[in-house]
């Protein structure tokens, strides 16, 4: 089974045993039960030359969580084709999970004490390039049902609910992942022995980025 990482903030622990809440994506899932179900507020990203995407990733129906999460599932879907075209190069899929990082980004990251700061793995800068595909996916009507049924967002079923101060970022628990998988779904999983040895890849490559939070 492959995870993909969509939380910069949390660590996760390999291997570990965890109970987890998994919730299916659709056009109408409810988020409540994963990290950034609640969250209203992104960090605002600034994309140069495309003011479409760009209104529609700030204030527009990009802004929304529902939307983020599907852009980050189609983010997903576009790691084996990256690696497909170029086997020894891990560039593009590198840009891939900074641009799911960064869609995935309260602004309340910023208001923390210390600011977390955004991931940048490639340290090539951040992924206009990739923001604007998944921008253009999504307004080109991608997020179907048939589409977002095969993901799954795997959250620590201990994770306490958010508040306005920090909008709505579940607090606490494991890293979130998503599950790309057309294996049955729903319900509450226990994780017992999935992040072992050869029991999954675990797309995560850490970094630090020094900028601010604006893709530019």
């Amino acid at each position: 089974m492959e995870i993909y990482c969509d939380d910069f903030a949390n660590e996760i622990n390999v291997p570990s045993s965890d109970s987890a809440n998994v919730t299916q994506l659709s056009t109408t899932a409810n988020l409540d039960l994963t990290r950034f179900g609640q969250v209203t507020s992104w960090t605002t990203l600034t994309l140069s030359g495309n003011p479409t995407d760009q209104t529609f990733l700030n204030i527009g129906v990009g802004s929304t969580a529902e939307a983020r999460y599907a852009m980050v599932a189609w983010l997903v879907s576009q790691y084996n084709v990256a690696q497909n075209a170029n086997p020894t190069v891990n560039t593009a899929n590198n840009q891939i999970q900074e641009a799911i990082w960064t869609l995935m980004d309260p602004a309340a990251y910023a208001t923390d004490s210390p600011a977390i700061p955004l991931i940048d793995p490639s340290g090539l800068g951040q992924p206009t390039a990739d923001l604007v595909a998944a921008a253009n996916w999504y307004l080109g009507g991608g997020a179907t049902n048939p589409f977002l049924s095969n993901f799954e967002v795997v959250s620590d079923a201990t994770m306490t609910p958010g508040n306005a101060r920090d909008g709505w970022v579940g607090s606490g628990g494991f890293q979130e992942q998503i599950v790309m998988t057309p294996e049955p779904r729903g319900g509450i999983w226990m994780l017992i022995g999935l992040f072992g040895v050869g029991a999954c890849l675990l797309r995560k490559v850490r970094g630090t980025y020094a900028g601010d939070h604006n893709a530019s």
